[in-house]
C-alpha cells in the first residue's frame, strides 16, 4: 500500500472533519438564537453586552462573545471547501486497488 498517500488521505479526513465541525458549531449557535428570536423575542438577551432587560423579565441568555462574525463564518466555509478539495485530491493519489479498506470521501459538501 502507498503508505504516504494513505497517511495524507487520513490527515485530509481529519482536517475536513474539523472544518465541518466548526461549521456545525456555527449552525447550532445561529439556529439557537434564531429559534429563540422567532418564538420568544421579548425575552431574548445577549450576555456580555452593556444592555439590560427590565427587572423581572424572564430572559434566555446567549453569550455574545460566542456569536460568530460574518468573517468567521465565511472563513470557516472557505476552509471547509478547501479541506474538501484536499480530501478529494488525496483520494485520487491512492491507487484504485489500494482503496479497499478506506472510507470514500463524500460525493459533495453537505451537513
Amino acid at each position: 500500500m502507498t503508505t504516504a498517500a494513505v497517511h495524507q488521505y487520513l490527515a485530509a479526513w481529519t482536517a475536513f472533519d474539523e472544518a465541518k465541525a466548526r461549521i456545525l458549531s456555527f449552525v447550532r449557535i445561529v439556529d439557537g438564537v434564531g429559534k429563540e428570536l422567532a418564538s420568544h423575542p421579548e425575552r431574548f438577551h445577549f450576555t456580555n453586552l452593556k444592555t439590560e432587560m427590565p427587572i423581572g423579565t424572564p430572559v434566555s441568555d446567549f453569550d455574545a462573545e460566542k456569536w460568530p462574525t460574518a468573517i468567521e463564518i465565511q472563513s470557516a466555509i472557505s476552509a471547509w471547501h478547501q479541506t474538501y478539495e484536499a480530501l478529494l485530491e488525496s483520494w485520487r493519489q491512492i491507487p484504485q486497488q489500494e482503496r479497499g479498506s478506506l472510507k470514500e470521501p463524500p460525493y459533495s459538501l453537505g451537513l
